[in-house]
């Protein structure tokens, strides 16, 4: 998985893992692809086709300082949750009023549209960035309460702080390049003794 969490997109029911992932560590420091308004729109753009709302024009969806705010603030919600599923605990209840408060921020609903034969297209009346956070929050519900939640997990590198679900039980790692950092420390310090 990339960084940015952009393989994790590749199903609706993993986007919440992908804007989770959008901290991150490298080389021992924290790294943020939130930062500022454009970074949301790109990552925006690359998780569009995972988005059953769609995003406007094949160009970056215009993205305000309140949408990043939003961004972050459900990001957060999320990664507390997640925290507390892997603690085995109960997520806090603040932690969860704002994963529901976003999910319910932006209605949206089916409507038959018709190309070559009925299509069925989510729409909402919010505006695009609100509607996909709407969308990626409802995700995470469903995730967290689907037994996929149950096999969520952080990753075990002590210098990671992604997540990922376990598709094996012994699985640890969120990548394999975590895997083999976490591997050769673990030989560094065998045979450094």
């Amino acid at each position: 998985m990339d960084h940015d969490g952009t393989q994790s997109a590749d199903s609706h029911a993993e986007l919440p893992l992908a804007l989770a992932n959008t901290v991150y560590t490298r080389h021992g420091k924290i790294r943020d692809d939130l930062a500022e308004p454009a970074q949301l729109a790109a990552w925006l753009a690359r998780i569009a086709s995972a988005l059953e709302t769609p995003l406007p024009g094949p160009g970056p969806t215009a993205v305000t300082e309140a949408d990043l705010r939003d961004a972050r603030e459900l990001r957060d919600a999320v990664r507390a949750v997640l925290a507390a599923l892997d603690d085995g605990a109960a997520p806090d209840a603040e932690s969860r009023y704002r994963l529901n408060w976003r999910a319910a921020a932006a209605p949206a609903w089916s409507q038959l549209q018709w190309d070559d034969g009925p299509v069925r297209v989510r729409v909402s009346d919010a505006p695009p960035v609100s509607a996909a956070l709407s969308e990626i929050a409802g995700a995470a519900v469903d995730l967290f309460a689907s037994r996929t939640g149950a096999s969520l997990a952080a990753c075990a590198s002590p210098e990671c702080i992604r997540y990922f679900a376990k598709t094996d039980p012994r699985r640890k790692w969120c990548s394999p390049q975590c895997g083999n950092r976490a591997r050769v420390r673990t030989h560094y310090h065998r045979t450094r003794r």
